[in-house]
């Protein structure tokens, strides 16, 4: 009998002082990897960012690859990873699969419980909120602050947080980085209140701005196609999204049936260092997000798609389509999945 063992790694705590996580003697391994945990988000090492589920593989590396199979169970999506997979085991047996909209499809269904009566015009040129800091949010909080762009909320930054953004963002840049002009002041819009609660109150912010300034869960580049409530509130007020994301965030909502909007530059995306890429993509574009005539020019430019992605929003059965597209993999994965993972 092929023995085999299951780790979700989302809450498998792992290090180096706590011993391996494998079994001796299991032939195959099914690994999961769901949401963006300390196990399973990135670590900054040296001068880039890393996938910690990567980290993990690499340094059981002389026992995975005496399995006959490792079964990868992303549910998001990523082209990277699983390339980063074969260049680390290419003469294991490596099945990656993955269930994007499992993960997705909630967020896409509570959009749809908090829209709200939409204004005949708008006064605000773009919006954007923050209620976890992170890096990638960070940059823009500071970029925006020097740009003069100031209808957004977010947190203050704790001093050892900050101290670690910067020291991140000069590794990758290699020069330093001047804070003279970042003023740490908590902006929080509605004062301390729950997630939904949140979620309901800045709808009328959405709805009276033109743009909205995206930066979901950041994963490095590693995971590619996931959305989440930062995607699908803009796209129930019918707010044009600019996506300061993954590479390809824009092009990627193809996956979910939606139409990417245009007018924006994303060419900044075939930067690699992450930091001259955030600086590009936003110099590139912040005319639209400081002038109120280019600002309502590209938000007309995008009528159509705003109007037909909101209906492709509305009109979906997001939590039937992401079981559609789990009922697609093999039984023994979906056994596996349901196990370990709450699809309902």
């Amino acid at each position: 009998m092929i023995k085999s063992q299951t780790i979700y790694l989302d809450n498998t705590p792992y290090n180096a002082q706590s011993g391996p996580l494998l079994n001796s003697g299991i032939e195959i391994l099914n690994l999961i990897v769901n949401d963006g945990t300390p196990q399973t988000g990135c670590q900054f090492i040296g001068d880039k960012f890393e996938y910690k589920p990567l980290v993990w593989l690499e340094y059981e590396r002389q026992t995975i690859s005496r399995l006959k199979e490792l079964n990868f169970i992303l549910l998001k999506g990523s082209e990277k990873i699983q390339k980063s997979l074969k260049k680390m085991f290419p003469f294991l047996t490596i099945n990656f699969y993955q269930n994007p909209l499992l993960s997705m499809f909630k967020f896409f269904e509570d959009a749809k419980k908090n829209m709200i009566d939409l204004p005949e015009t708008r006064n605000k040129n773009c919006f954007f909120s923050i209620g976890t800091m992170r890096l990638q949010r960070f940059y823009l909080v500071w970029y925006c602050q020097r740009a003069g762009i100031d209808n957004f909320g977010c947190p203050e930054v704790e001093s050892k947080m900050l101290d670690d953004f910067v020291y991140q963002l000069e590794s990758a840049a290699g020069t330093k980085f001047d804070l003279s002009k970042f003023n740490n002041l908590s902006r929080r819009l509605f004062g301390n209140v729950s997630e939904s609660e949140f979620w309901a109150k800045q709808m009328s912010w959405l709805a009276n701005s033109r743009i909205n300034i995206v930066s979901q869960m950041e994963y490095c580049d590693y995971v590619t196609h996931h959305y989440d409530e930062k995607t699908s509130l803009p796209i129930v007020t019918k707010t044009l999204p600019f996506f300061f994301d993954a590479k390809g965030a824009n092009e990627n909502i193809k996956y979910m049936g939606f139409t990417p909007y245009v007018g924006f530059d994303y060419s900044a995306d075939r930067i690699d260092n992450f930091v001259e890429r955030w600086e590009t993509l936003l110099n590139a574009n912040k005319k639209f997000f400081l002038d109120d005539t280019l600002s309502k020019d590209i938000y007309d430019m995008n009528k159509n798609i705003i109007d037909n992605n909101y209906r492709v929003l509305m009109e979906t059965n997001w939590k039937e389509k992401a079981l559609e597209e789990f009922s697609k993999l093999p039984e023994n994965i979906r056994s596996v999945i349901k196990e370990k993972v709450n699809i309902s």
